[in-house]
């Protein structure tokens, strides 16, 4: 269940670019009994210094555990992604 291949691009939130340069992967899991989309697994890592704002958001994100993180991930703004290249 590894990443078959990584990809380049740029990560948005509300328009406003976030970090400059993130690498994509998807990984799939033939487990039976998911849906196509349960199977999907999107990967991300900054590779630039994130914008200041996001990153103590994602900061708070990881410190919080269990129901008290989903919510939190329930009231975050999305973050776009736009891959370069085919």
């Amino acid at each position: 269940m590894g990443v078959g291949h990584w990809r380049l691009g740029r990560a948005y939130r509300a328009g406003r670019l976030v970090c400059g340069c993130v690498q994509v992967g998807l990984r799939f899991d033939d487990r039976l009994g998911l849906t196509r989309r349960e199977r999907r697994t999107v990967l991300v890592r900054f590779c630039e210094p994130l914008a200041d704002d996001l990153r103590a958001e994602l900061t708070a994100l990881v410190r919080r555990r269990g129901a008290a993180s989903e919510r939190a991930s329930e009231r975050t703004d999305p973050i776009e992604l736009v891959i370069d290249g085919p």
